[in-house]
């Protein structure tokens, strides 16, 4: 796109994790800056015309000090979430995420949710504490059918696991047509129908507009009073709220949550409490060397940005 150097502003707490990578880059002239506040000050003076936004933490995002920067063309995203950003110019600004390079270890997550509820894991820990012997029957997996919300290259990974152990696959996406991997799959009108089928749920779509809040207690409602919610999206698509009072009224089996509302969650919430879901704190997708395979992907989109060549995942 130039041949002079692209000032990219690196907005994250864990760069020194692949500053090499940077520094290794023809034609990248970058800062870092590792916290929320002083964000508008220093993308002011440095003019970045990228921003590579890795988003920790600390509530809120500040918005507002990156797009509004007239300098801004591409803000790339390391992970897959771009609610934070939303709304931008889309005439303006290009936004990039890392849909997909996840896509395994948060498969592994899924399954591993799933196994430890038929396991009855959090029970035998439980007992452990208090030195309690007491057997208890399992529910394997094979068989039992998964509802995968989400059909992108996260909820297709996942199918692929759960097929792997012997689980039936279904899926629900916005366009009609048959997904391979799946053996049918429904669109989003028809999610009750898709719920009061599955033992198990699994939601991997993105935050928007139209999915805030989607699941709600009608959805909760529909599930099957023995099947499983596993959230792994994001905590504004379900009703929290609906979703604890069906737990606590054991119309649900269980629930793993990975992602909240509010994070980090409050520690007066009365998600804490319940003896039938296994929260954990926005990790399904935190691996030890995840920050530096985001980074490669930045690497690789600015090398196409730089020559004025097409980027990908573009989130449209």
């Amino acid at each position: 796109m130039s041949e002079k150097a692209i000032r990219v502003l690196v907005h994250d707490n864990h760069a020194h994790l692949y500053r090499d990578l940077l520094e290794a880059e023809p034609g990248l002239d970058f800062v870092i800056h590792d916290q929320y506040s002083g964000t508008a000050e220093l993308a002011t003076s440095f003019g970045p015309e990228v921003v590579m936004s890795f988003r920790f933490a600390g509530n809120p995002y500040p918005r507002g000090s990156i797009l509004n920067l007239d300098s801004v063309r591409w803000i790339h995203v390391s992970g897959s979430g771009t609610d934070h950003l939303a709304p931008w110019d889309t005439d303006r600004i290009t936004v990039t995420n890392c849909a997909g390079f996840q896509a395994n270890v948060m498969a592994e997550y899924a399954i591993g949710a799933v196994l430890a509820h038929n396991f009855r894991f959090p029970e035998f820990i439980a007992n452990q504490k208090t030195r309690r012997w007491e057997e208890k029957t399992v529910q394997p997996a094979a068989g039992s059918r998964m509802l995968v919300i989400g059909l992108g290259p996260i909820g297709r990974a996942i199918a692929r696991l759960a097929r792997a152990i012997g689980m039936l696959t279904t899926g629900l996406c916005r366009s009609p047509g048959s997904v391979e991997g799946f053996e049918r799959t429904y669109q989003r009108g028809q999610l009750h129908e898709a719920l009061a089928e599955a033992d198990v749920v699994v939601l991997v779509i993105p935050l928007t507009y139209e999915t805030r809040g989607w699941f709600d207690a009608d959805a909760i409602a529909a599930m099957k009073p023995d099947a499983i919610l596993i959230n792994m999206a994001r905590g504004n698509i379900v009703d929290e709220t609906a979703l604890s009072q069906a737990l606590v009224a054991n119309r649900l089996r269980g629930a793993v949550i990975d992602v909240f509302s509010e994070e980090p969650l409050d520690p007066e919430s009365p998600l804490w409490n319940l003896e039938n879901a296994i929260l954990t704190p926005h990790i399904s997708s935190v691996w030890e060397s995840w920050q530096r395979q985001a980074a490669e992907i930045f690497i690789e989109n600015f090398r196409n940005y730089r020559q004025g060549g097409p980027m990908v995942n573009v989130v449209r």
